[in-house]
């Protein structure tokens, strides 16, 4: 599934509308595998799931990375926090819109350039 996210093309405003997608891969990049992993008996089937967790963790990294190029992330503050702070931003603007809406609008109304299209 990580293969697939990373071959899509995605927009911040699709982040945006989809927060949890940033969270989830965020977490991705920390993941430590089932708890009991480590004492499996079995040492191939250990050194596989290592090796699994090694490769989410990495594919993990690399999407967030690429999130992180799509909101022009200069480092002043965490990812994370200006995201949220976006993502706020945004919940605030479109506070009372059917959910339905909210997920089919095609311009990011917390964008300067969408407000003077509206125009």
């Amino acid at each position: 599934a990580l293969e697939e996210l990373n071959e899509l093309s995605l927009a911040p405003f699709m982040l945006k509308k989809q927060p949890d997608i940033v969270s989830t891969v965020r977490r991705l990049r920390k993941y430590i595998g089932p708890h009991s992993f480590s004492s499996w008996k079995d040492n191939e089937e250990r050194k596989k799931m290592e090796r699994s967790i090694e490769t989410i963790q990495k594919k993990a990294d690399q999407i967030y990375n690429k999130f992180k190029s799509y909101f022009a992330f200069q480092g002043e503050k965490p990812f994370s926090q200006m995201f949220d702070e976006e993502v706020e931003e945004f919940r605030k603007v479109t506070q009372g819109m059917d959910e339905g809406k909210v997920l089919s609008m095609i311009r990011d109304p917390t964008c300067e350039s969408a407000m003077s299209d509206e125009d």
